[in-house]
């Protein structure tokens, strides 16, 4: 986010195009995380389910749609009110896992905390990135509790990661 305002629930669609520019194919999500504060990122993953379609040449990247307002935001309790451990390896399917603890240090209850990782490569390229639901759902203040974040798809030898934690706050009524 390269703006000056918090922007939410960001649409992310990605086509392979032929050589005519044509859309061969699309794949739609939304980016990972509930709210990207200004200068900051966060990753998207698509998949096209049927694998690169047939005369696709290049591929686009879209972001927003019609329906997607910009102006409307979803306030978070940002990684600022976490403290969290990690530790990554890897499974016999060789699958990568990052494990570890996460605490609410803020003063109220969260719900609905997500923790996001981000992988890189040696030359900082993007290679993987997953997000997890921590449990319990509503993550009382000063609570602990442990997380296991699978990353499914890596597109090349790890070398960094980098982790967000968000949450939404409680409301007077929600938790």
């Amino acid at each position: 986010n390269h703006g000056s305002e918090i922007v939410s629930r960001i649409p992310i669609r990605a086509l392979q195009i032929d050589v005519n520019g044509t859309g061969l194919a699309e794949a739609v999500d939304k980016v990972m995380g509930y709210s990207l504060r200004p200068e900051t990122f966060l990753p998207f993953s698509l998949r096209f389910g049927q694998g690169q379609v047939d005369g696709a040449m290049r591929y686009g990247v879209i972001v927003g749609d019609d329906e997607w307002n910009p102006d409307d935001f979803v306030e978070i309790v940002g990684e600022e009110m976490f403290d969290w451990t990690d530790e990554s390896n890897y499974n016999d399917a060789g699958q990568l896992f990052i494990n570890g603890e996460i605490t609410n240090n803020s003063l109220e209850d969260t719900k609905d905390t997500k923790i996001i990782v981000t992988v890189f490569d040696d030359n900082q390229n993007v290679i993987a990135s997953a997000f997890h639901d921590v449990q319990p759902a509503i993550l009382s203040a000063g609570e602990t509790t442990d997380y296991s974040l699978l990353v499914p798809d890596v597109g090349g030898t790890p070398a960094t990661y980098i982790l967000t934690v968000q949450a939404l706050p409680c409301g007077e009524d929600d938790c």
